[in-house]
């Protein structure tokens, strides 16, 4: 099934509000005669279609351009390839008269890459009345041009949006090619919600997806929308959709994290925003690599079911300019698009660690920093964020002050309680009954060993079990655990080191 085409042009002037709104910003630029538009996006048919109507609604005509068509009236839609390459399509839009509109597509790194174009585009941008959109998701507006350009962000479209698009879908699809809506209000409902936090082309991927299988749609696609959903994201390399399946009673330890995030349950409700409250913003967690800082990520987020993204943050950087603060802002965008929902970000000194101006990127570090920390401060969505660190010191003081997060909590070495929970919790996790184990025992043998260790210790256990063709028992763990040398042996001076930051600076976990 092929989704219905479009024909901008016939795109009424009302429609979901977020459209209309998108479209009177272009519109008060295009009749105010602003030079330069860049859109820096991979929705290069939706974003055509605002431009269109924009300008139509202006009285303008618009032209188009890519390397493949060169530049054409966009009604012609013909092909001139004397116009191919973009120094020629630059000199043949500076020779048109009037105020039209040219959008010109990946046009940015041709500019870029080329000193002859960029000096064109700003003779262009300085003595013209017509008005140049730069479409596409590489390259960036050269400096010399920033100041004649303004640069427009497509942000994820709002649930209305969504299901205006998927019934325009699902009904092409039905008169078109026969498929069947079964779907009741509800589960049309909770799958314009599983769409939520995609562009309108992915939302097509996923239901041409749900549809090709049998040719029909019904309540029980919704959790395969989730999985494609799930599927899209990770492609990006950037974000990925976690599915947590463990709250907080399953992790061991963490006291305090837990009474603060239980006494925060309710905090994004309507009631606690009639209270007076604000939803709470985030918290940092740091201390000792393998002690659980990663599952309290997921286990929060199922707590408070809400959805839970990953943002890896050493993916964020990219060779394309302009592309590494590109990814930064469509995963924050993502992220509000879901809301209210967490972001987790692991290990976030890896992403923006060290930053600063004497870096050899160009600023490229100082450039995501700030925006990641202006996001924190000001964010308008109920967007949770938990950051883990195994280092806090290579975080730059920017994300420490007050303001950003909401606590800093130190996660040190469990405590001879906690191994004692943790082991019973990691029985259970192998389907083993704690009480046939003595767990006490367990938990003073593996004295300064992190929860990943003891984790370990278990799963080696059960191997040596299952070669020696026996049942897992109490010695066969007890055996791992002293074949073990933990980090805190093999590392001491680098956990001392984190621990007395932690114990000066952060709340204990």
């Amino acid at each position: 099934m092929q989704t219905p085409p479009t024909t901008p042009g016939q795109i009424p002037p009302t429609g979901p509000p977020q459209l209309v709104q998108e479209r009177d910003e272009l519109s008060r630029l295009i009749v105010s005669r602003f030079p330069l538009i860049y859109f820096d996006t991979r929705e290069e048919e939706r974003a055509e279609r605002m431009l269109l109507v924009a300008a139509q609604q202006c009285g303008r005509r618009v032209w188009s351009w890519s390397a493949s068509t060169g530049v054409t009236l966009i009604e012609e839609q013909r092909n001139d390839p004397a116009t191919m390459a973009i120094i020629p399509a630059l000199q043949r839009i500076a020779e048109q008269p009037g105020d039209d509109v040219f959008i010109l597509r990946d046009a940015a790194q041709h500019i870029t890459d080329s000193a002859v174009a960029e000096r064109i585009l700003r003779d262009i941008a300085r003595v013209a009345r017509l008005t140049i959109v730069l479409l596409g998701p590489h390259g960036a507006i050269p400096d010399s041009l920033r100041s004649a350009s303004a640069s427009i962000d497509i942000p994820p479209p709002e649930p209305v949006l969504i299901a205006a698009h998927v019934r325009a879908v699902l009904a092409h699809a039905q008169q078109n090619h026969g498929a069947a809506n079964d779907l009741t209000p509800k589960g049309f409902d909770q799958l314009v919600s599983a769409l939520r936090g995609l562009s309108l082309d992915e939302v097509d991927q996923v239901l041409l997806h749900l549809i090709h299988d049998d040719g029909r749609i019904d309540d029980s696609e919704v959790r395969r929308a989730i999985d494609e959903k799930a599927r899209i994201l990770a492609h990006s390399g950037v974000l990925s959709l976690e599915t947590p399946t463990f709250g907080m009673d399953w992790v061991a330890g963490f006291t305090e994290v837990k009474a603060w995030v239980g006494s925060r349950d309710k905090a994004f409700s309507p009631e606690a925003i009639a209270f007076g409250l604000q939803p709470p913003r985030g918290i940092l967690l740091t201390g000792v690599p393998g002690c659980g800082k990663s599952f309290v990520a997921k286990a929060l987020a199922h707590e408070w079911n809400m959805p839970l993204l990953r943002l890896d943050a050493g993916s964020l950087y990219d060779s394309f300019i302009g592309a590494s603060e590109r990814n930064l802002r469509n995963a924050l965008a993502t992220a509000g698009a879901l809301a209210p929902s967490v972001l987790w970000i692991d290990e976030l000194e890896k992403g923006f660690g060290g930053t600063g101006p004497s870096q050899s990127d160009g600023g490229l570090g100082y450039r995501l920093l700030g925006a990641l920390a202006t996001w924190m401060q000001e964010r308008p969505a109920p967007v949770f964020l938990v950051a883990t660190s195994n280092d806090v010191t290579k975080l730059p003081p920017e994300l420490l002050r007050q303001g950003r997060f909401d606590e800093v909590f130190f996660v040190d070495l469990p405590d001879l309680p906690a191994r004692e929970h943790s082991y019973r919790l990691q029985l259970a996790r192998v389907r083993r009954d704690h009480t046939n184990f003595d767990c006490a025992l367990l938990a003073a043998k593996a004295e300064g060993f992190s929860g990943a260790e003891i984790e370990q210790s278990v799963t080696n256990g059960l191997y040596a079990a299952f070669a020696a063709g026996r049942e897992l028992s109490t010695e066969d763990i007890v055996g791992e655990i002293a074949a073990t040398r933990p980090l805190s042996v093999l590392d001491p001076t680098t956990i001392a080191r984190i621990r007395d930051w932690g114990a000066r600076h952060a709340r204990p976990a």
